[in-house]
């Protein structure tokens, strides 16, 4: 992660600007300057630098281990635009959900690499039902087996299962009863194929 990268997600969390004099004594600069220049250099952020960014804005005053209310939620954007059967699609300026920092830190996402999406369709059923609200991290698109996906195929999203086959992708639908399995030949397959991210949290309205 980049510095201007950081800046900018704090900045939407704390709900203020961030300066690069601010900045300096945290990291340890002598001046703004000296971070503009880093900067410049495209010299990412290194984790422990991250962590220290992270403790001087998230703790209190009295440098306590709790968050204060403004860090303790992150403000996801929700993606849409996808109306096709089976697709998972909203309108795209659905806005953003506001999500407890810690589920998103237990479930190991990336948080500046988070978006939400509404499940469209019964493919998954009984796992994902149509209408439920979905959680992708945008930064974990290597393909394990089992887990669940959103994928892109052509214009159009699509939550679901993946399995690695040499030169192929098995795409899997939960509800096997109505829906076979696809595969996608990277070697054959003229379709646009492409993984968005992993499906790490999912949930829906009680009815």
């Amino acid at each position: 992660m980049f510095i201007d990268e950081k800046i900018d997600s704090l900045q939407k969390v704390i709900k203020r600007k961030i300066t690069y004099e601010e900045l300096a004594p945290i990291l340890g600069l002598g001046s703004g300057s000296a971070v503009r220049n880093r900067v410049y250099r495209k010299k990412p952020l290194l984790d422990f630098e991250i962590q220290k960014i992270d403790n001087a804005f998230f703790k209190t005053k009295q440098n306590e281990t709790n968050f204060d209310t403004a860090a303790e939620f992150i403000d996801i954007p929700v993606i849409g635009g996808y109306n096709a059967a089976n697709a998972c699609g909203v309108k795209a300026d659905a806005g953003v959900y506001s999500v407890s920092r810690k589920l998103l830190n237990d479930l190991g996402a990336d948080v500046n690499s988070l978006r939400m999406v509404f499940a469209k369709g019964d493919s998954m059923h009984p796992v994902i039902e149509s209408g439920d609200i979905m959680l992708i991290d945008l930064s974990k698109k290597e393909v394990y087996d089992g887990k669940i996906y959103c994928i892109k195929m052509e214009s159009e999203l699509y939550a679901k299962r993946l399995q690695k086959i040499p030169h192929k992708i098995k795409i899997i639908s939960d509800n096997i009863n109505k829906y076979d399995p696809v595969y996608f030949d990277f070697s054959k397959d003229s379709v646009h194929f492409e993984v968005i991210g992993e499906i790490l949290w999912w949930s829906r309205t009680a009815s």
